[in-house]
């Protein structure tokens, strides 16, 4: 946890990174600001993005920057330079233990082979997002294009087949748990389809649309 400047009109709970690390850009000035105008590095994005895979992780990345080391003088500087991050749905405030099971997990996305990370990029990004929804409805949106990126390829038929099966081969090797997996699968897309296509879901379906999601 970081402490905003003093005066900071953010309150707290916006100002809590999941994770956290300093970057050395630099040390020479430059009055050309569009040079440099997002100045951390996409290999810092896609890093911390990759907690995702890791015990219901969704952070989110900001930046904020020092022009001092020493405390003191940067709270006696006028002004604070920092972006706030550009998010959807709600921040994640709660901390993460970054253990070896994360690390281990954010070291087998960055080995990934370059003709596969472009599919797991967009997987990660929309079960973030997923994560730091409210409704119900808008997590299956999200989750079946993570599920899609995953598992489909070019075809556009039997999209709930194709992916419900391919899940159940995919995380195991027990026939029932292969039929339980394809039957949440299924019904997580039916969620996801009925949002899509503008059915409407009646208060009594509000916990077991929850469940679903």
């Amino acid at each position: 946890q970081f402490n905003p400047r003093l005066g900071n009109w953010n309150p707290p709970t916006t100002s809590i990174p999941i994770g956290a690390t300093y970057e050395v850009t630099g040390v020479s000035s430059s009055l050309k600001h569009e040079d440099n105008i997002n100045p951390r590095s996409n290999i810092l994005d896609t890093t911390i993005k990759a907690f995702t895979l890791f015990d219901n992780a969704a952070p989110v990345v900001g930046t904020t920057w020092l022009e001092f080391v020493d405390t003191d003088l940067e709270k006696a500087e006028f002004g604070r330079m920092w972006m706030p991050p550009l998010y959807e749905g709600r921040l994640s405030v709660f901390p993460l233990d970054v253990g070896a099971d994360a690390v281990e997990w954010v070291e087998r996305y960055l080995a990934l082979a370059s003709d596969v990370r472009p599919r797991c990029d967009i997987a990660i990004s929309r079960l973030n997002l997923a994560r730091r929804r409210l409704l119900a409805g808008d997590k299956a949106i999200d989750g079946g294009i993570c599920l899609e990126a995953l598992l489909c390829d070019d075809s556009n038929s039997e999209i709930t087949y194709r992916l419900s099966l391919r899940a159940a081969l995919l995380l195991s090797k027990d026939v029932e748990a292969r039929r339980e997996i394809s039957k949440a699968v299924k019904a997580f897309y039916k969620l996801r389809s009925n949002i899509v296509h503008g059915w409407h879901s009646s208060s009594s379906d509000l916990e077991k649309n929850n469940a679903c999601a």
